[in-house]
């Protein structure tokens, strides 16, 4: 398990996609999101070990961060 924090700037939905480093999806979800902080738990006991990119898009604006699964 992974815990990643953003910060949506509206309430709306945000999007948070695994893929891995050929850029094949492994997960996405959708939720809704208040203004302010978040924090979500993303799953990673059905994975390989290996690098992916964990993207959360919230309101147009896009963030992404390396995950390294031992």
């Amino acid at each position: 398990m992974v815990n990643i924090n953003f910060t949506a700037e509206a309430s709306g939905e945000a999007v948070l996609s695994l893929t891995d480093m050929m850029g094949r999806t492994i997960s996405q979800r959708s939720l809704q999101v208040t203004e302010g902080l978040q924090t979500q738990t993303v799953d990673l006991s059905n994975t390989a070990s290996g690098a992916y990119l964990l993207r959360v898009n919230v309101d147009g604006r896009q963030m992404v961060k390396r995950i390294v699964r031992q």
